[in-house]
């Protein structure tokens, strides 16, 4: 069984992350209003490979018109392939593989998948595709099942550990889903994205230490959205220190007024007035127009210099406008008495 894999979807999604608060200033999530700015951080699809080595002619044309995603061509071949031989459990699999592809029919991506797997019980890739396809479909008990067979075969297959931790996660089972994501660390240490999931979920448990701990872990992550979102949990945590400190990493890699508004709430929380304005005069000079700088350094001074803070959220409610920012800044405006 090769580890490469065309289409491999264990989906560990950062919205479950980044919804923690951030800052006890506003009411509202500071993630709604401070964007994570990193275009380099979006999910990158799986590298192009095969289950093994292909069973016929029609199934490794078609494998080479995936790679090139040419699924139309695909799926006329695989249907060649299976009306020659019905029992070909890659063609199967390999028409999950297309009808799941953007656009594609996820219903007939999870029969083709099951259909595999009937006719090749230790198919694991097909059990790692099905599983993420029945989370995609809000199947978590299906998830679940699927994923325990998987991992019946392949005990540490780290995507199916992974899906396994999100249908219990989904189903609301929080104690079994803490030692699946822990299992699932276990099994891919050097997968930062799933240590921030563990660490909010530990931080959920109010495991302070041990979310902390992972969040340590992720100090030399090269992805500033990670880092982020890291630090927002330690935030959350009352860990300010440790907020500043991945935040540190973040901008060492990636100068966007984000990460300086970021650090700069981390810098308050620490009651470093001094460092806290810096970071978000940063911001400003990079973007004059990023409303949560202006905003939240009128928190910053509103104690001490209400003209300065006044102009600040007036600057926050015109470029927020109605979206992010913009109401709180515009609500606040007139709470403070500016004219």
């Amino acid at each position: 069984m090769s580890n490469a894999r065309w289409f491999s979807i264990a989906l560990l999604t950062l919205s479950s992350v980044v919804g923690c608060g951030g800052s006890s200033k506003p009411a509202h999530s500071p993630d709604e209003v401070v964007p994570l700015d990193d275009p380099a951080g979006a999910k990158k699809p799986a590298a192009p490979g095969a289950v093994e080595a292909a069973s016929s002619k029609e199934v490794s044309d078609a494998m080479k018109a995936i790679e090139a995603k040419r699924f139309s061509d695909a799926k006329a071949l695989l249907d060649q392939a299976i009306t020659k031989n019905p029992k070909d459990a890659q063609a199967h699999y390999y028409l999950g593989v297309v009808n799941s592809s953007d656009g594609g029919d996820v219903k007939a991506a999870i029969a083709s998948y099951e259909k595999a797997l009937e006719l090749d019980p230790k198919l694991i890739d097909a059990y790692v595709n099905l599983s993420a396809l029945k989370l995609e479909a809000k199947d978590a008990e299906g998830a679940l099942a699927t994923a325990d067979k998987g991992l019946a075969i392949a005990k540490k297959q780290p995507d199916l550990a992974l899906n396994r931790a999100l249908a219990l996660e989904t189903m609301g089972k929080s104690s079994e889903a803490l030692a699946a994501y822990g299992d699932a660390v276990s099994i891919r240490p050097d997968d930062f994205s799933l240590k921030v999931s563990y660490a909010q979920l530990l931080a959920k448990a109010n495991k302070k230490t041990e979310a902390l701990a992972q969040l340590s872990a992720i100090r030399e992550c090269p992805d500033p959205k990670l880092l982020t979102v890291g630090a927002i949990i330690a935030l959350e945590l009352d860990a300010a220190a440790d907020c500043v400190a991945l935040m540190d990493r973040g901008l060492k890699l990636q100068q966007v007024p984000g990460l300086f508004v970021r650090r700069g709430m981390c810098r308050d929380k620490l009651k470093d007035a001094p460092g806290a304005t810096a970071d978000y005069k940063k911001a400003i000079e990079l973007d004059a127009k990023f409303a949560p700088a202006h905003y939240y350094l009128a928190q910053l001074v509103k104690a001490t210099d209400k003209p300065q803070a006044c102009k600040e959220l007036g600057l926050a409610a015109e470029l927020g406008g109605a979206k992010g920012i913009g109401p709180s800044a515009k609500k606040e405006k007139t709470e403070l008495g500016c004219k």
